[in-house]
């Protein structure tokens, strides 16, 4: 195995730990990876999930009709604010989790056809791969425009936005965690096979 497979392998075994990166904000965290494999249709992807997402948010909240009220509303009101930094927390975490994925899916790319490397099923693996983070930056933007309001929301359930945009975002992580380790698995079986390939034979004859 070369040493830059097993760099490569050792950068995914390391973001199933703490996946942090530094990183000032969403847009620095996941913009110089996307700039460099997105396409157009790839973000009009992006842009088509997230409004799909938010639309969807928007139309559940309209269909509530209870709101907080009285001793209720102002209890929610003075822990409106903190509920907003965390979620605000918790979206910039996961920006950075995403953008250490980005980097190494595209890396693999790159490894890929540097080497000049053929494998059945690579280019499935990345259709897949692109396609679910498609899914995470859709979840984690749409999270981004999310502001909880005492004001508007749901009486029976007043956290059930920012709940169900958490599950969404770490869901949509996860399984694109796993596209990233199909593909970088599929990419170091062909190197290997390569590599094998190459390797002179030597044989004995005997006399």
């Amino acid at each position: 195995m070369s040493t830059r497979t097993k760099i490569l392998l050792t950068s995914f075994i390391l973001l199933i730990g703490a996946l942090v990166i530094q990183a000032p904000n969403i847009t620095n965290a996941i913009s110089n990876e996307r700039a460099q494999s997105t396409t157009k249709e790839q973000q009009d992807l992006i842009e088509n999930k997230k409004t799909t997402l938010l639309q969807r948010l928007q139309a559940e909240k309209e269909s509530r009709v209870v709101k907080l009220e009285s001793k209720r509303l102002e209890a929610c009101k003075t822990h409106e604010q903190k509920i907003n930094s965390i979620n605000s927390n918790n979206v910039e975490h996961n920006s950075k989790q995403l953008a250490v994925f980005l980097k190494i899916e595209n890396n693999t790319k790159k490894f890929y056809i540097n080497k000049g490397l053929s494998a059945e099923g690579y280019d499935s693996a990345v259709t897949a791969a692109d396609a679910k983070s498609a899914d995470a930056v859709a979840a984690i933007e749409a999270s981004g425009e999310i502001n909880f309001n005492c004001d508007t929301t749901d009486s029976t359930n007043p956290g059930s936005t920012i709940k169900e945009m958490t599950t969404a975002r770490h869901t949509a992580i996860k399984d694109y965690k796993t596209a990233v380790k199909n593909l970088i698995l599929i990419v170091k079986n062909a190197n290997t096979e390569k590599n094998n390939q190459s390797e002179p034979t030597t044989s004995t004859e005997n006399r």
